[in-house]
């Protein structure tokens, strides 16, 4: 069931929790996607877990902002945290906020406990392209798996020319890229988990069109000194696990590359994803 908060500056927050324990703050990928999906992740691990699913500003029930930035998102998270009465953090970021999760863990060291990551992108496209190209590279080889699959060409398209009159539709058709083996069985557990899919462009837009291409998160990975975790699919092309190496640079941080999934490894391997996070979870004392 959902719950409702307020922060000092009048901004209503929508959250739920999963689980007792630890505490860890969830944050949901886009931007502009609201915290439903994470139960997917947060399911095989409430045992020890206080998990904290976190709409972020424009999303759910909470209220919209005028900062979109991935530094305004961690300072609303660091508000939130506040709210709620929690000293100490794990923090969760998938896709996207694996930037904000990054950007807490560095700014805000003295309650983050460890630093969880699924999918987390590191250096945006003008980087990348101005040392050699090499993510691009990877990306379009993964998407290249595809490309003898009936669906394709509509997925692609839907991707990356999306109706924006029908973006849940595009989502929908663009999905399968997001797997490594899109079979229905996936497809289906994967809408089961993302339904009801709803998304605010504003918090997206901004991120495309002012940090994305200038993203370079490596200065901020090697001020992180907690623990932590950056999980990776090996066919992920939005995420690429070149993007994920950066982290093998934290002073405590590991990566794990998990074999034939893409960006939603909690979905095509379950067991895998869980059994990784708990692993680091009870060598860190975490859980």
């Amino acid at each position: 069931m959902s719950a409702r908060l307020e922060l000092p500056d009048g901004t209503e927050v929508t959250y739920r929790v999963m689980g007792e324990g630890v505490a860890v703050v969830g944050m949901p990928g886009g931007p502009g996607i609201s915290s439903g999906y994470l139960a997917s992740f947060a399911e095989p691990l409430v045992d020890g877990l206080a998990w904290h699913l976190i709409d972020p500003p424009g999303t759910g029930g909470t209220t919209p902002a005028t900062d979109y930035s991935i530094g305004g998102h961690a300072k609303f998270y660091r508000e939130v945290v506040s709210i709620l009465g929690l000293d100490r953090v794990v923090v969760f970021g998938h896709s996207y906020s694996g930037t904000v999760a990054t950007t807490f863990a560095a700014n805000y060291p003295e309650i983050t406990l460890g630093c969880l990551l699924v999918a987390p992108p590191v250096v945006g496209t003008d980087i990348d392209e101005a040392e050699g190209g090499d993510i691009r590279t990877a990306m379009n080889a993964a998407m290249a798996r595809h490309q003898n699959q009936p669906w394709y060409e509509d997925a692609v398209e839907a991707e990356f020319n999306p109706d924006m009159a029908d973006i849940e539709a595009s989502f929908r058709r663009g999905l399968p890229l997001y797997f490594s083996d899109p079979t229905d069985d996936v497809l289906n557990r994967a809408l089961d988990a993302l339904t009801p899919f709803q998304i605010n462009m504003d918090p997206m837009m901004w991120f495309y069109e002012k940090e994305w291409a200038t993203l370079d998160l490596r200065p901020v990975i090697n001020d992180i000194q907690c623990p932590l975790l950056a999980i990776v699919g090996e066919h992920d092309w939005a995420v690429p696990p070149i993007q994920a190496s950066y982290y093998k640079e934290s002073a405590n941080g590991q990566v794990v590359e998990i074999p034939n999934c893409g960006h939603f490894v909690q979905i095509e391997a379950p067991n895998t994803y869980a059994s990784a996070v708990k692993d680091w979870l009870h060598h860190n004392h975490l859980a």
